[in-house]
């Protein structure tokens, strides 16, 4: 939407609920990328202009694009649905979920085109299942659906609440 006026830049559509959203610059001079999280258990890396430029069309009255026909990226490994998303700082995305897990993504494997190979799940359109450098650490904190996280800069702090009532803090 276009704040001033209320307009609709783009209209996609998502395979089930999305639950959370996250937008942010992975590296210095890289194009925004728009991460979505939802009930597939999986993450879709959207580039900003990719998804304007396909969904302007649904904008103006045509069906929405199926969002993963745009996504450059599908980040996997969630036991659940994905929550949340936070971008930590310029270093990581934060994915959250159902299976209590924090998944901490690197943002500058994220932004690149071809992904580095270490063993982590990453797919794209293109190959289902690559492995990747994008998956940097798993933290296994609750018992339940992580429901909330946030980021402290200042600090370097990583802060997640959960429906089993903990609050974790990671540094």
């Amino acid at each position: 939407w276009r704040a001033r006026d209320g307009v609709c830049l783009s209209r996609a559509r998502a395979r089930g609920v999305v639950h959370a959203l996250c937008a942010f610059q992975p590296v210095p001079g890289a194009p925004t990328l728009l991460c979505a999280g939802g009930q597939d258990a999986t993450v879709k890396v959207v580039s900003f202009r990719e998804l304007l430029a396909r969904g302007r069309a649904a904008a103006e009255g045509a069906p929405p694009f199926p969002l993963a026909d745009a996504a450059a990226r599908t980040l996997q490994g969630h036991a659940g649905h994905v929550q949340v998303l936070c971008a930590c700082g310029s270093r990581w995305l934060c994915s959250a979920g159902a299976d209590g897990g924090l998944f901490l993504w690197t943002m500058a494997a994220l932004a690149s085109d071809t992904p580095p190979s270490d063993g982590a799940t990453l797919a794209t359109p293109a190959a289902p299942d690559p492995p990747a450098a994008a998956l940097a650490h798993v933290l296994r904190a609750h018992a339940a659906t992580v429901l909330c996280a946030a980021w402290d800069e200042a600090r370097r702090v990583l802060l997640s609440g959960a429906a089993d009532g903990t609050l974790r803090a990671f540094a």
